[in-house]
């Protein structure tokens, strides 16, 4: 595995002013690969970890399976249904411009990287792909159809629909949220708990330790994206 230095001084910097259990969170993210924000991400709160996200997903590396996780997390067909009725507020709500944001960086293909299998999640039994994004991203064509595209502030980019990606996350013990106690602590800081069922779970692949990983320590339910 080869060590992304995604952390720079710089980036890393922006973030002192944030509370230290992000700080904790993303200095610890900043040595480790987009595997492992990938396998991260998934447990993160979205109502404590606003910031976490955004440090992920601004990132060049970042997997387009991760911003897909994020993208399919925030019920996006709610969203936009809303905005098509009230399309400048979201302008007024920080949840309703990040979703804008990211999905500026898709369409503009900032997310060069996607290695990572994304099938989606809330995978019922049996299933191999998500039945529930797949309706959710009918729903968004049919806002959007409706609506007019001009008229909303963002419509479906195709390529978060699954499946894409070819392999699973790859991530050493010591940087899994399934079993590291310091990663679950971190988490645990965040507003995570575990107990999660699989369905919800990342396939991930172990590898070992990379002599460069210096776990810290931390996870509460999966956080749902307040509207």
């Amino acid at each position: 595995m080869v060590l992304v230095q995604a952390g720079s001084t710089e980036m890393v910097e922006k973030f002192r002013f944030y509370d230290t259990e992000q700080r904790a969170m993303i200095d610890w993210l900043s040595t480790r690969s987009p595997d492992v924000w990938h396998a991260v991400s998934v447990y993160l709160n979205f109502d404590f970890a606003e910031d976490v996200f955004e440090w992920i997903l601004t990132r060049p590396e970042c997997d387009l399976a991760t911003a897909a996780a994020y993208f399919w997390r925030c019920e996006p067909s709610d969203m936009l249904e809303y905005l098509a009725k009230e399309p400048e507020k979201w302008r007024e709500d920080d949840d309703y411009l990040a979703v804008v944001k990211l999905v500026d960086r898709v369409k503009a293909g900032f997310y060069s990287r996607s290695e990572i299998l994304y099938v989606g999640h809330d995978l019922r039994p049996g299933e191999e792909m998500s039945s529930w994004i797949l309706a959710e991203a009918r729903m968004l064509r049919d806002i959007a159809r409706d609506a007019g595209e001009g008229n909303l502030p963002w419509t479906l980019p195709e390529s978060l629909v699954p499946p894409f990606g070819h392999r699973p996350a790859i991530v050493s013990a010591e940087e899994n949220p399934e079993t590291s106690l310091d990663v679950q602590r971190l988490l645990e800081a965040l507003g995570t708990r575990f107990g999660l069922s699989k369905s919800k779970r990342v396939e991930t692949v172990e590898v070992q330790k990379p002599r460069w990983a210096n776990p810290l320590n931390w996870f509460k339910s999966l956080g749902t994206k307040k509207h």
